[in-house]
């Protein structure tokens, strides 16, 4: 659930950030613009109403892009049905900023980080390399953001994300549902196990002890999970 939202939220050290990304970033911008109350049926409505599905697919690009360093001339580039114009684009970013402030703040520490070091490193001791952070501007003689820059942003939700499904993974292997791990078992944040009817019941259990676990690498951070269950890809009902 939002595992590289919650992760950001954890790397900021903003509570707020956290208990946000745990009920849904884009749900939460789309009651904010409606001006309506941030509640588990408002949330539902904004997700799941036709009447908002444009609000929301806005919400959720506007989300994913800026939380990875997406400018505004990208974002009406790749999404122009979301933003028709470059400067409708900027709009909805310094809307996305000023509602969760934390957020922009952190990446230019992070990118500082990164251009004082020449890397970033992940509490798994992962360490990556950085060499245009920033670069100058020959016409303003000043500094603005090089092609590192998005790269930085993405690096320590992604690749904690991506480590913690590894730890997932190897789990998984040596449990009883080793011979019930499926050749597509890992997505990004999901793991699947296509196991036998009498043991739904155990491997429910099983995905959720091991998903939900604390992180030690992350002073014992938990994510929470969402298990569904389905004779196929197409039926698949959360339980």
């Amino acid at each position: 659930a939002s595992i590289e939202a919650v992760m950001s939220g954890w790397f900021m050290g903003s509570q707020s950030y956290m208990e946000i990304a745990r009920q849904g970033v884009h749900a939460y911008a789309a009651c904010m613009e409606l001006g309506i109350p941030f509640t588990p049926s408002n949330k539902r409505l904004v997700k799941n109403s036709p009447k908002h599905s444009a609000l929301y697919a806005r919400k959720k690009r506007v989300t994913h892009g800026v939380s990875y360093g997406m400018g505004a001339k990208l974002l009406h580039e790749q999404y122009p049905e979301a933003f028709p114009t470059v400067r409708d684009a900027k709009q909805e970013i310094t809307q996305f900023l000023t509602l969760l402030p934390d957020l922009a703040a952190w990446h230019e520490d992070l990118r500082k980080e990164a251009w004082r070091n020449g890397y970033l490193e992940t509490p798994w001791g992962l360490r990556n390399y950085f060499y245009q952070v920033y670069t100058r501007d020959n016409r303003t003689k000043k500094f603005r953001a090089g092609e590192d820059a998005n790269a930085v942003v993405a690096f320590k939700p992604q690749s904690s994300n991506a480590l913690f499904q590894r730890e997932n993974i190897a789990l998984l292997g040596k449990s009883w549902a080793a011979p019930y791990m499926c050749a597509i078992g890992h997505i990004h944040d999901s793991q699947c196990l296509d196991v036998p009817e009498d043991r739904v019941e155990d491997a429910i259990a099983l995905l959720r002890d091991v998903m939900t676990r604390p992180i030690k690498q992350m002073d014992g951070l938990t994510i929470d999970v969402e298990v569904k269950v389905g004779k196929n890809w197409a039926d698949m009902e959360t339980v």
